[in-house]
């Protein structure tokens, strides 16, 4: 019945902006790599992990020493009017008096902090934990992203079969209105048994409408979670995950490797180490602060402006020197910085810890979910096939007379809800599935 179905949205291959290639038929693997490439939330996520080694760089250079060179050149001009006599008396000068001069100067700077209570340290421990915090976090939104992925691939799936399942109701529908009017024309049946043959045909026919227009806004809905434009347009092409009794799934083991592995449970982690480090930072302000200083520079000064322009001035001086800054009163603003970096460290860890037992408590109640999801896929998919045998033998009966059409119209009825009842049971077990493995981190087996 599967491969009767052809293409629900149409076929063609098309480049998305001339970065990849989407099939005609997008098989889950296909989608999930699509996904990774241009899903903007997971490509968020990278760009912001990406980031963090400019933090981590920069809490290096902070043990590193600063190097600033200069180039300078000056030139001025002074005319005078007034002067004084040999007797220090200011007398108006006959003629004016100018004065010109200029000068150069070259020179490099640097100075390095030896000593500042381990804040520099700190400083980046706690980047390369923001780092980690960072790359858990899109590890985070990656597991997100393939769940989002499987979920909408698996309902456009649903909705692929749902057609076919229209489709095979809309040819039993047109099956019995002829069998109907074969009946009519030897009085076997009533004209209100045909007009009703005809609504049922009509109705399915609705339903198959109905079911293709959904079909399309699940695509939507993928596409959109890949990150493709919706004007691209392919058929998913796949199965559901094989049903299997999570009664023999080991929880424990489960939840061992959800708290071992879980990138969630990483970046959490990640976090309050970092406030951790932050915190110690902020108690090595309390410390004295040790520095070293070096400068070495060449200047020219001379009258005129002969010194413009020159690269190469010969007048050299060296200068260094130790220095030691101890923070005696900070008017409490050290205080301040401590206490809210305490309390930061004191939230990060209560993060943890309900994170963690969330986590617990989501798996747990995702095992639940699809214990009772694999109960609800095995009775429906019992009803539907003691429906089809039912509705077999009642169309026999119906052919024969011992049956009436209105009888007969109500099994058909209830088969094709048992029918879509399992189909969708079936998405259920999948979504079930789909929600532990997102978890876990990994494909889940007996």
């Amino acid at each position: 019945m599967r491969q009767a179905i052809g293409v629900v949205l149409g076929i063609c291959a098309v480049v998305v902006r001339g970065e990849a290639q989407v099939p005609a038929r997008l098989s889950l693997d296909e989608a999930l790599e699509l996904a990774r490439e241009r899903n903007p939330a997971y490509r968020r996520a990278l760009a912001q992990a990406d980031a963090t080694g400019a933090d981590i760089a920069a809490g290096v250079g902070a043990f590193l020493p600063n190097l600033t060179g200069n180039l300078n050149f000056s030139g001025s001009s002074n005319t005078v009017v007034t002067g004084t006599d040999d007797f220090g008396k200011p007398i108006e000068l006959t003629d004016p008096l100018t004065f010109r001069n200029s000068a150069a100067s070259q020179g490099l700077s640097t100075n390095i902090t030896l000593f500042d209570g381990l804040q520099n340290l700190h400083n980046l421990q706690g980047a390369r934990a923001g780092a980690n915090a960072a790359h858990a976090a899109a590890d985070a939104e990656a597991a997100s992203l393939e769940g989002e992925v499987k979920r909408r691939f698996y309902q456009a799936l649903r909705y692929r079969e749902l057609i076919v399942l229209e489709e095979t109701l809309l040819d039993a529908r047109r099956t019995q209105l002829a069998a109907t009017e074969r009946l009519f024309r030897v009085a076997a049946q009533t004209q209100v048994d045909v007009l009703g043959a005809q609504v049922d045909v009509s109705r399915q026919e609705q339903a198959l409408e109905t079911a293709r227009g959904e079909a399309q806004k699940a695509v939507l809905a993928l596409a959109e979670q890949i990150g493709l434009p919706g004007d691209v347009t392919f058929d998913v092409d796949g199965e559901f995950p094989l049903v299997f009794d999570p009664g023999a799934l080991d929880l424990e083991s489960l939840l061992q490797q959800v708290k071992r592995d879980s990138p969630v449970l990483r970046q959490y982690e990640a976090r309050a180490n970092q406030a951790e480090f932050s915190t110690r930072a902020a108690r090595g302000r309390r410390w004295p602060t040790i520095t070293a200083s070096l400068s070495f520079g060449r200047s020219l000064r001379l009258d005129g402006y002969d010194a413009l322009l020159e690269f190469n001035p010969q007048d050299r001086a060296w200068n260094f020197g130790f220095g030691m800054q101890v923070p005696l009163f900070s008017r409490f603003s050290t205080s301040q910085a401590v206490a809210q970096a305490v309390a930061t460290e004191r939230a990060a860890e209560e993060n943890l810890r309900e994170v963690d037992l969330q986590l617990e408590r989501q798996l747990r109640t995702a095992v639940i979910d699809l214990q009772n999801a694999y109960h609800q896929q095995q009775l429906a998919e019992r009803s539907a096939e003691l429906g089809r045998e039912r509705l077999r033998m009642a169309r026999e009966q119906y052919l024969v007379g011992s049956r009436s059409f209105a009888e007969l119209q109500q099994i058909v009825s209830t088969t094709a809800s048992d029918e879509r009842q399992a189909l969708a049971a079936r998405l259920d077990y999948a979504n079930a599935l789909v929600s532990l493995e997102e978890l876990v981190g990994r494909p889940v087996q007996p």
